[in-house]
């Protein structure tokens, strides 16, 4: 038996080179990168804090929500499984995760990351001149036995 698992988590947003319209307005279906929004989507914890310390707390909260939430997948780990997954979500005008892309070195790994970034509590929306937009966050996590 494995005696210790680790989990090795790089939180990083990439730029995803999706913008606001071009006349500066914010369009129904905007989709906009995490680092391009005015207001960042919060976890419930993070909205009293003031606009500067706000995107710091979302990514506090993301890597303590991977950390508590993550199990090393049974199977990857009598298969000794290790990877990174790349996994990008969109956070919804209601708050909610949608999945968008996931990449990976094995499909169990995979799952995992999906199983972990699903379970994300409802957030506040990222919001762009006061109106709620879409937002794509990406990152990836490193599956590592030890």
């Amino acid at each position: 038996m494995i005696s210790k698992l680790k989990l090795i988590l790089f939180l990083f947003a990439f730029q995803t080179g999706l913008c606001q319209e071009p006349n500066d307005t914010v369009s129904n279906d905007s989709l906009v990168s995490f680092y391009e929004i005015e207001q960042p989507p919060l976890f419930p914890s993070c909205e009293t804090l003031d606009l500067t310390e706000q995107n710091k707390c979302f990514q506090e909260a993301l890597f303590n929500h991977v950390k508590k939430n993550f199990s090393y997948p049974q199977k990857a780990v009598s298969q000794k499984i290790e990877g990174r997954v790349f996994i990008s979500f969109i956070i919804e005008k209601d708050g909610s995760i949608t999945i968008d892309k996931v990449k990976g070195s094995h499909e169990i790994l995979e799952q995992e990351a999906v199983r972990i970034i699903i379970s994300l509590p409802k957030l506040s929306p990222g919001k762009i001149k006061n109106q709620k937009v879409r937002v794509k966050y990406s990152m990836p996590i490193t599956f590592k036995l030890q």
